[in-house]
């Protein structure tokens, strides 16, 4: 049986749904207007975005007005890159609630379906680069421009890495090659390393604690 100060509490946010929905929603729907021109963006699932040749786009026009304020997006990358957006988001807070009045986002890969065996995980589309955002009531242009400077990190994260990756490596043919001539014929493109699974450790921590 609910408590009497538990059904107040209910019939007084009723009060507020629709706004605050109304609000979330068209909020989502400018962020998501955002996400789909930006470059590092491969993916968004938006029933707003279903081509009309999709089997549920008369589904949805049929049953919605519109959208919701959640949807997924999946970044160019893998886990190493989601982690870094998700470290340099500042209004969104990591947790794996949704349709609250903030803005929260989360890695679904590590922490909502962390439990899904990884087979299954790529059958129904939940990869190592989702992330997915549940827009609360802030200004959409704030979250825009977080989402933005967050985003950017994939362009250093792209190039730091990649000069990293050339240096070393070439540094040490340099040094190698009087003692060991065979490696002058060693060429970058047999030194490449993968980069997709290299997690922050403060990515980690925070998906562990907003799980719990």
């Amino acid at each position: 049986t609910m408590d009497p100060n538990t059904a107040w509490l209910i019939m007084r946010s009723l009060e507020t749904l629709k706004i605050r929905m109304e609000a979330s929603s068209n909020g989502a729907a400018k962020v998501v207007e955002f996400l789909a021109k930006h470059p590092k963006v491969e993916h968004i699932c938006y029933p707003g975005l279903l081509p009309e040749s999709d089997p549920q786009y008369e589904v949805f026009k049929r049953q919605c007005l519109g959208c919701s304020s959640t949807f997924s997006f999946a970044i160019s990358g893998g886990e190493a890159e989601a982690f870094a957006v998700l470290d340099r988001m500042q209004i969104a807070m990591l947790a794996v609630s949704l349709g609250g009045t903030e803005t929260l986002i989360q890695h679904p890969a590590s922490m909502t379906h962390s439990c899904v065996p990884f087979e299954r995980r790529q059958e129904i589309g939940i990869g190592e680069n989702l992330i997915r955002l549940s827009v609360g009531l802030e200004n959409p242009e704030d979250l825009i421009a977080d989402l933005e400077q967050a985003l950017g990190v994939l362009v250093w994260f792209v190039k730091k890495v990649s000069w990293i990756f050339w240096i070393v490596p070439t540094a040490l043919v340099g040094l190698l090659r009087p003692v060991f001539p065979c490696c002058g014929g060693i060429r970058f493109s047999d030194l490449q390393l993968d980069i997709t699974h290299l997690p922050t450790n403060k990515s980690r921590d925070n998906a562990s604690n907003a799980q719990k």
